[in-house]
């Protein structure tokens, strides 16, 4: 009896320590990017601000091709609400959620 209330006693002390590694995971997913400043005319710094340097860069009769990669990310609204889902559901299972 008395090893049933120390087990308890000690995941009760323990839970807040538990990282909560699904919340900042969450948090922490790349940026939705703007899509739409593929277009003609937009400037090519305003284009590697966004996306970064282009995976390919090749010249092609006489004209210059870039190609970019990126992963598109999350609206700052949906990575929180991400996050807050993920945070309730930590409270409500216990911390079992992070398993």
């Amino acid at each position: 009896m008395m090893y049933k209330h120390l087990a308890g006693f000690l995941f009760a002390a323990l839970l807040p320590f538990s990282s909560g590694c699904s919340v900042f995971m969450a948090i922490d997913q790349p940026d939705k990017k703007n899509v739409d400043l593929f277009r003609v005319g937009t400037p090519r710094s305003v284009l590697l601000g966004e996306f970064g340097a282009p995976a390919v860069s090749e010249t092609r009769s006489g004209r210059k091709y870039e190609i970019f990669r990126f992963v598109q990310g999350y609206s700052t609204g949906a990575k929180a609400g991400r996050a807050l889902v993920h945070g309730a559901a930590d409270v409500a299972t216990f911390g079992l959620w992070e398993i």
